[in-house]
């Protein structure tokens, strides 16, 4: 099992845990999420500690770097990267070598979908939407943390990605909701499975 604690330096603590695999893994990062949003929202000079424990020591490091990464950018500090992305391949290496859907793969040759509008449907539907189908809390922030790239670059991804009717968004609790249209949530080749 992998287990998750965060204690707030309020005192506050949340703690779960999950199995030990890649797809509970992002699930428990997504709570994460969600918890040091919400609070930082109430106070951004929060402080945090991240604890995750588990057998599996190469998940458990990526994830708690991930955590360490998340808070840091949330409250506009300077994150040191784990991996350095070098990206001298061809667009459409790059998107095979990070395991994009089939579908978008396709969208993408066919000239349907940038190699940016690829790569953020890609996140989304493999680690943003995670609910039921129709359910979000994704914001534009998650999207670049997720694929660490700056919140104006994603922004206007979002934007092309409404126009061309994958997405869409709702402002909640004074956020921007990004929500995927009935096509967006096609552009996943494991759909029926989930969502169909």
């Amino acid at each position: 099992m992998l287990v998750y604690r965060i204690k707030s330096d309020s005192g506050v603590t949340w703690e779960w845990e999950v199995e030990e695999s890649e797809e509970q893994a992002k699930k428990a990062h997504r709570q994460l999420r969600r918890i040091i949003r919400t609070e930082l929202d109430n106070n951004k000079e929060k402080g945090f500690e991240v604890t995750i424990n588990g057998s599996n020591k190469e998940l458990v490091e990526r994830y708690q770097q991930k955590a360490e990464n998340y808070i840091s950018k949330q409250k506009g500090q300077k994150v040191t990267k784990t991996k350095k992305a070098t990206y001298d391949k061809t667009d459409l290496e790059m998107l095979l070598d990070e395991g994009v859907y089939e579908k978008i793969i396709t969208a993408f040759k066919e000239g349907n979908l940038t190699v940016m509008e690829a790569r953020v449907m890609n996140w989304l539907l493999k680690e943003g939407f995670y609910a039921e189908y129709g359910l979000s809390d994704v914001v534009v922030q998650d999207i670049a943390n997720g694929l660490d790239i700056n919140v104006k670059s994603v922004k206007g991804v979002v934007g092309s990605l409404t126009k061309k009717d994958y997405l869409y968004t709702m402002e909640m609790d004074g956020l921007d909701v990004v929500y995927a249209t009935d096509e967006g949530y096609q552009l996943a080749d494991d759909y029926e499975e989930r969502w169909g």
